[in-house]
This record gives structure tokens, sequence and C-alpha cells, in this order.
């Protein structure tokens, strides 16, 4: 598979997915459709993830930074493996996160009434963040106690919740393995 080496090394963005990709190229593992090469990174995710339990059960700070981002170049390695834009996929998955923060009262407001609904007492965490200059104020709704909403869904105390103006991450699923 020479010309998909060549595709993934000439690249000039070097953002550390792309740094993820080119490891995973050099090593041989290419995105091409193989569900058990995918098991075969999943297992490895999963090994990565026990280091950070055990790191966090021994208080290893050390440890956990080296488990924390062997997890993250794993799973970076998986998105690869797909054969998807793994840089894509995340930038719209945060941006969906975002979404789950209320940016003025009147949403927070109707986000809270949304799970008092649901029997969730909740309150509001508010944070100004600055980013290029702007300021943008973001209203968190939280869970006051631990609960079971009427919904059936556990809401652990402190969890932050989803805004009611929330957009869901979509994908396309047509454009796997289509390097």
């Amino acid at each position: 598979h020479p010309k998909l080496i060549a595709l993934y090394l000439r690249k000039t963005t070097m953002n550390q997915l792309q740094r993820i990709a080119d490891l995973n190229t050099i090593a041989g593992n290419l995105p091409i459709p193989d569900w058990t090469a995918l098991e075969r990174q999943c297992y490895l995710i999963e090994l990565e993830f026990n280091e950070i339990k055990e790191a966090i059960a021994q208080q290893n700070v050390a440890k956990l930074r080296d488990a924390i981002a062997d997890v993250h170049v794993t799973a970076g390695g998986l998105g690869f493996r797909l054969g998807v834009d793994g840089e894509a996929d995340l930038t719209h998955v945060i941006d969906c996160l975002y979404s789950r923060f209320d940016v003025n009262e009147e949403g927070q407001k109707l986000t809270a009434e949304k799970y008092a609904k649901l029997g969730v007492d909740t309150y509001c965490h508010i944070a100004n963040i600055v980013r290029d200059g702007i300021e943008t104020t973001y209203y968190v709704t939280k869970v006051k106690e631990t609960v079971y909403g009427t919904d059936g869904e556990h809401y652990p105390a402190h969890k932050w919740l989803k805004s009611v103006n929330t957009v869901s991450p979509t994908f396309d699923t047509h454009s796997v393995f289509s390097i």
C-alpha cells in the first residue's frame, strides 16, 4: 500500500492526530477495512485505560500522565485505522459538547426546568472564558445531588447536564474506509 503511505506522509499540516496517523503508517497499520485490526486496536486502548486506573490507584502523577497520553494515541490510531478524519471528528464532537452549555440565563432556566420535570435538582455554574480577546459566558447546569430521574437515567452529583439547545454529533457512515 505505498500509495496510502505517500498520501499520509505528504500532508503538510502537522497536528497530533496527523502524527499518530504517521506513526501507524510507518508501523504498517493502515486504514484498510479490517474489523479484526480494529478489535486489536480497541484492546490496546483497554490496556492503556487500565494503566490510567492503576496510576490513579497508586496516586502516581507521572504514570497517569503517560497513560493519558497513551490513551490519546491509541484512540487516535483507532480512528486512523477506521479511515476517518480524526481531526474533523474531534472538532465536530467538541463543537457539539460546547452546545451542552447555555450562553444566556434564559436558556439555562429552560434547561433547569427540563431537568426539574425529570425530578433532578440542579444548580448553575457560570464560567467566563476568553479566547482571542473575546469573552464568552457559559451557564452550566449541574446535578445538585445524585438521583435517578423519572426517565430512569442515573444523574450523579455535579455532573454537567445537556442544555435544551444541545446539538448531538452526527457522522456519515458511508465515508468509512474511503481514504
